[in-house]
């Protein structure tokens, strides 16, 4: 019976080829590489070699120099049977190695085993059984059309592998591409950032001075001369102080915003009821006689930074403080909860509220739901409120609706217990 070595180093081709030459009455040998394969054939006689070409350890390439300098294999013939090198080059290349013949994938069974037969010896043809029989021809056709069929499917499945190690490739390649321009824009930013906050420090500190000069003779005036000017006098140097002590609100409001990005953090255990309880009968001594409903809600305690969360209840709270003065009974509202993995705290009133149309804008800087008529501010309290709950890396958002209050919500992650 006639010999065939079969070198693939896949499975499913190896499989293949074999089911097809073992119905036609050859003999099969298996190797999944081409030093397994020389191993192979220096140990027992054959009578011919169909090799793939991309391999480990030993390439078809190689295998075939390998069998043609070794003088007891040089006679045997050699078939690349590829479907990875499949250029004239290629084959130029393969026949120049010493192989008797380059074929491609896919070929149809019936031609494949005519190639074969082409190098079978008539001695080694003779010991093949008789298959006349109409069962054994109606096995080799069978066989025959399982193999077109095998043959094709694998085909289509390396070259849908091979597409999709492609598109990893360049997936991956256009995932670092990102990173790096990611991380550049990034740093961009950060810079940017600083030199903004540098120069509100810089600008802010600057104002200091000569504000607290206009303040300071403003009220030398208002105190020993303000009884020598007319009402229209009077009415100037008050707007001239109002205006001045609103300045200076903004300048302590823009230091605290710089200060936002370079003060380190130090997280501790902070007990949220007693924080809001404490912050609120500060911040109701600002507008005395007024009777404020305040409730509070059961809230987690948090690890943070105690100065910094301390000024968003400030500012919350004195938000709510502020837009409730037009109504006869206040209510404000503070609470929390465990949510996965973070905290969510609320700051809830019944105050004039807003348009949610305009809530995008809320928490960015020097932007206000009124005007300076209606209720006072800087349009810096949220922005710092977002500042300070973004380096913790929470998030902070509103709910509200025109004379029906509003409420702030913000998280906290949740940390490990602190050592």
């Amino acid at each position: 019976m006639t010999t065939v070595l079969i070198a693939d180093d896949v499975q499913e081709n190896r499989y293949l080829l074999e089911t097809l030459l073992k119905g036609n009455g050859y003999d099969v040998l298996l190797a999944e590489q081409g030093r397994q394969a020389l191993d192979i054939l220096r140990s027992q006689p054959v009578d011919l070699i169909i090799s793939d070409i991309l391999m480990p350890v030993m390439d078809g390439f190689t295998l075939c120099k390998e069998c043609k300098l070794d003088e007891a294999l040089a006679k045997v013939p050699f078939i690349f049977y590829t479907a990875t090198y499949t250029d004239a080059k290629d084959e130029k290349f393969a026949l120049s190695l010493g192989a008797d013949l380059f074929l491609i994938k896919p070929l149809q069974p019936e031609e494949l085993l005519k190639q074969v037969a082409k190098f079978v010896t008539d001695d080694a043809t003779a010991k093949r059984p008789n298959l006349l029989g109409e069962e054994m021809e109606f096995f080799r056709q069978h066989n025959a059309a399982l193999f077109g069929k095998l043959e094709e499917k694998m085909l289509e499945l390396e070259k849908e592998i091979a597409e999709r190690k492609r598109a990893e490739a360049l997936t991956h390649e256009l995932n670092l591409t990102l990173e790096e321009r990611i991380k550049e824009r990034t740093a961009e930013l950060e810079d940017t950032n600083r030199e903004l906050e540098a120069f509100a420090y810089s600008v802010s500190h600057d104002l200091r001075a000569p504000l607290q000069l206009v303040v300071g003779f403003g009220d030398l005036l208002s105190t020993h001369y303000s009884s020598q000017l007319d009402a229209k006098g009077q009415h100037f140097l008050e707007v001239i102080c109002s205006e001045a002590q609103h300045m200076g609100q903004l300048i302590n409001d823009l230091l605290t915003f710089s200060r936002m990005g370079k003060n380190a953090m130090q997280p501790e255990r902070l007990d949220m009821d007693v924080l809001f309880k404490t912050e609120f009968n500060a911040c109701s001594q600002w507008e005395p006689g007024r009777l404020i409903d305040f409730r509070v809600q059961p809230t987690p305690s948090t690890i943070a930074d105690h100065v910094s969360i301390r000024q968003v209840v400030i500012n919350l709270l004195s938000n709510a403080i502020k837009y409730t003065r037009p109504q006869e009974h206040a209510v404000i509202e503070v609470g929390g909860k465990a949510e996965g993995t973070e905290n969510v705290y609320w700051v809830k009133d019944n105050g004039v509220g807003f348009d949610m149309q305009n809530a995008q804008m809320l928490f960015d800087v020097f932007q206000r739901m009124h005007s300076q008529a209606q209720f006072e501010g800087t349009g810096l309290g949220l922005a710092i409120v977002r500042r300070i709950i973004q380096r913790h890396g929470g998030k902070v958002w509103a709910d509200s609706a025109i004379n029906a209050g509003t409420t702030i919500f913000f998280t906290i992650p949740c940390a490990r217990e602190m050592s």
